[in-house]
C-alpha cells in the first residue's frame, strides 16, 4: 500500500468535510495480459472481436466483406447521481458509495492516484479553508505515519477549471527511501457542487501525474 494513502485513510475530518476510505489492495487495470473480446451485433450476427485486432466480417448475406475494429476509448467516464467525470482508462477504481461525502479513488500501476470527494453545495467561499485544512490534514498524517525528511508546503491559490472555481494547494516531501513525491489539493466548486481532489505521484513523473489529472480536473461535473 502507498505510504501516502494509508495516511490519507487516517484523516479524522468532520463528516461534512471529507470522508476518504482508502482500499489497502491497488489492483491496477494495467494487469491483464490478453485483449479483451468484444461481441459485435449487427442485423442479428454477431461476430468476437479482439481489442484492437483486425477481424473480417461479412454482411449482406456474405456478399460484401468488411474489416472491423474496437479498441477500448482512452478515456473513459464515470458516473454518480450526482457528479461525472473523465479519467484515463489504466486507472483501476474504488467508489465508496457513501451517501454523504462520496469518494472515488482511482490508483494507476505507476503510483499516480487521484481521489475525488463530494463536498456537497458550495458555500461562497470558494475552498480556501478546506484547501488548507487538508493540507495540514494530510502534513500531520504524513510526519506521524512515515519518516519524512523534507517537506514543504504551498500557499493555497486561486485556480479556475472551465466553469469551476476554487483554490489548490500542494506538498512536496521526501520519504524514507528517499524518495521525492508531491501532493497536490484542489477544492473546486461550480453552481451545484464543490469537490475536493487530491492528486499524489512521484515528483520524477510530476509531469506526467499532471497530465493525466488534467483530464479527470476538467472534466469534473454536476450532474442535474
Amino acid at each position: 500500500m502507498n505510504l501516502w494513502l494509508l495516511a490519507l485513510s487516517l484523516i479524522v475530518v468532520p463528516a461534512h468535510l471529507l470522508t476518504a476510505e482508502i482500499s489497502a489492495a491497488e489492483d491496477n487495470a494495467e494487469q491483464t495480459t490478453q485483449p479483451l473480446t468484444y461481441e459485435l451485433s449487427i442485423d442479428g450476427r454477431s461476430f468476437e472481436i479482439q481489442d484492437s485486432k483486425p477481424t473480417e466480417i461479412e454482411l449482406k448475406n456474405d456478399a460484401v466483406k468488411s474489416t472491423a475494429i474496437i479498441k477500448v476509448k482512452d478515456i473513459q467516464s464515470y458516473s454518480t447521481d450526482s457528479f461525472a467525470f473523465d479519467y484515463d482508462r489504466h486507472f483501476s477504481i474504488k467508489d465508496d458509495h457513501d451517501s454523504s461525502n462520496r469518494t472515488i479513488t482511482l490508483i494507476r500501476a505507476d503510483g499516480t492516484s487521484i481521489v475525488i470527494t463530494d463536498q456537497n453545495k458550495p458555500d461562497g467561499t470558494e475552498g480556501k479553508s478546506l484547501a488548507e485544512y487538508l493540507q495540514s490534514s494530510m502534513e500531520d498524517r504524513y510526519r506521524a505515519g512515515i519518516v519524512v525528511k523534507k517537506l514543504d508546503k504551498t500557499p493555497a491559490k486561486s485556480v479556475v477549471y472551465k466553469a469551476k472555481k476554487g483554490h489548490i494547494t500542494a506538498i512536496q516531501y521526501v520519504d524514507e527511501d528517499d524518495d521525492e513525491l508531491l501532493c497536490k489539493i484542489y477544492v473546486l466548486q461550480d453552481d451545484l457542487k464543490r469537490y475536493s481532489v487530491i492528486v499524489h505521484g512521484n515528483k520524477e513523473a510530476a509531469a506526467r501525474s499532471q497530465a493525466l489529472a488534467e483530464i479527470t480536473l476538467s472534466s469534473l461535473r454536476s450532474v442535474k
